[in-house]
C-alpha cells in the first residue's frame, strides 16, 4: 500500500470518528463510543498521523535535484493539498472544541458511571429488601406453623385429659356401686356375666380371676372384671408414667403375727368368695 493511500486511510478514519463523535454528544448517547471516539482523536492528531502529514506537508515544497522540478506533479499535488486541508480542518474542529467536548464527554461518562453506580446500588437495596422480607415471611411462617403445632397439642392434652377425667369418673363410679364382699361379687360377677355376651367365654373368665397373671389382657377386658377384684378387696392405684398411666390392683393383707383375728377374718371371706366364683362355673 502506498504512503499516500495510507494517509488517506487514517483522514477517512478521524473523519468518521469525528462525525460519530459529534453525533454522540449531540444525542447525549452511547457514552463508552464517545469516550472511545474522541480518545482515538486526540491519539492520532498528536500521534503517528500527524507526523505522516507534516511529510507530506514537506514534499509539497521539495525540488527534485535533478529535474529542477516539484516532487509532486500538479495532479497529486492537488490530492495532496486536499488531503491536507482535510486533515487541517478535523484538527482545528478538534483544536477548537477539545477542551469543551473532552470536558463534555467526561462529564457524560461521569454521569453514566453515576447512573450505572446507582443504578447497581439501588437493585442491590431491592435484592437485600426482598431477602429480608422473604426472611420475614419465613419466619413468620414458622411462627405460625409453631403456634397452630402448639395450640393442637394444647387441644389435644386437653382432650386427653378431658377423657381420663371421663373415665376416671366412670370408673369410680362404677367402683362405687361394688360393695366389698359377696354381695359386691355377686353384681360384679352378673356385669361380668352380660359383658362377654356368652356362656362359654363368662366361665373361662372366671377361672382366670381365680388365676389372673394376665388379668389385664384376659379378664380385665370384660366389664365387671375390675369390680370382681373391688368386691375381694383389692384397692386399685395408678402407676406408669402421666401420659401412659396404668392401673394395678392391689391386695392388702393383714399382719398374721401381729392381727390374727383380722387375718383369719380376711383369710375366710376370701374363702367365701372362691367358693362363690367356683359355684358359678
Amino acid at each position: 500500500m502506498s504512503e499516500f493511500r495510507q494517509v488517506t486511510e487514517h483522514l477517512e478514519a478521524l473523519e468518521t470518528c469525528l462525525t460519530q463523535l459529534q453525533h454522540s454528544v449531540a444525542n447525549k448517547s452511547d457514552h463508552a463510543r464517545l469516550e472511545r471516539d474522541l480518545s482515538f482523536l486526540l491519539a492520532a492528531l498528536n500521534g503517528d498521523v500527524d507526523v505522516m502529514m507534516d511529510k507530506f506537508r514537506d514534499r509539497c515544497c521539495m525540488v527534485d535535484p535533478v529535474t529542477k522540478q516539484p516532487r509532486f506533479g500538479p495532479k497529486m499535488l492537488a490530492k495532496v493539498q486536499d488531503v491536507l486541508r482535510r486533515y487541517d480542518d478535523v484538527a482545528l474542529k478538534m483544536e477548537k472544541d477539545a477542551p469543551f467536548r473532552l470536558q463534555t464527554v467526561q462529564g457524560a461518562v461521569e454521569l453514566a458511571r453515576e447512573q450505572k453506580q446507582q443504578t447497581l446500588q439501588q437493585e442491590a437495596r431491592d435484592q437485600e429488601a426482598k431477602r429480608q422480607r422473604d426472611e420475614q415471611l419465613r419466619i413468620e411462617a414458622l411462627a405460625t406453623a409453631a403456634q397452630k403445632k402448639r395450640e393442637r397439642h394444647e387441644k389435644e392434652r386437653a382432650e386427653k385429659e378431658q377423657q381420663q377425667k371421663l373415665e376416671e369418673q366412670e370408673r369410680e363410679r362404677l367402683n362405687a356401686s361394688i360393695p366389698h364382699g359377696k354381695e359386691g361379687l355377686e353384681k360384679s360377677i352378673a356385669m361380668l356375666q352380660e359383658s362377654t355376651g356368652s356362656e362359654m367365654l363368662f366361665r373361662q373368665s372366671l377361672v382366670k380371676l381365680l388365676d389372673n397373671v394376665n388379668f389385664h389382657s384376659d379378664l380385665g377386658q370384660y366389664a365387671g372384671g375390675h369390680q370382681c377384684l373391688l368386691a375381694l378387696g383389692f384397692k386399685e392405684l395408678q402407676q406408669g408414667y402421666e401420659a401412659q398411666p396404668r392401673a394395678v390392683f392391689v391386695l392388702e393383707e393383714p399382719d398374721l403375727s401381729e392381727e390374727l383375728d383380722a387375718w383369719t377374718s380376711w383369710f375366710d371371706e376370701l374363702k367365701e368368695m372362691q367358693s362363690l366364683v367356683e359355684s358359678k362355673l
